[in-house]
């Protein structure tokens, strides 16, 4: 697994077009979100992610969309879950 910190690779990071609204309206202009935080946070640029400390690779059995999903925060909920 490439081990290359960045938003493709961290289990944290997000597509923003998969937020729930109004967050996934931004996703032309900010292709990125993070789900670090208690609350989505839209990563304006990504090279943030590539000296993050709190980076973290995912899983390479899940995309990191789906951790989100299952969290539901397509209907609402903030936070992932702990795994």
């Amino acid at each position: 697994m490439d081990d290359t910190h960045g938003a493709t690779t961290c289990r944290w990071a997000i597509p923003t077009l998969f937020l729930s609204e109004p967050l996934w309206l931004d996703a032309w202009n900010y292709p990125w979100s993070c789900l670090r935080d208690p609350t989505p946070r839209i990563l304006h640029t990504t090279d943030v992610c590539t000296l993050c400390p709190r980076w973290e690779a995912h899983p390479a059995h899940k995309r990191p969309e789906t951790d989100a999903v299952g969290a539901g925060l397509i209907s609402g909920q903030a936070r992932p879950r702990a795994e």
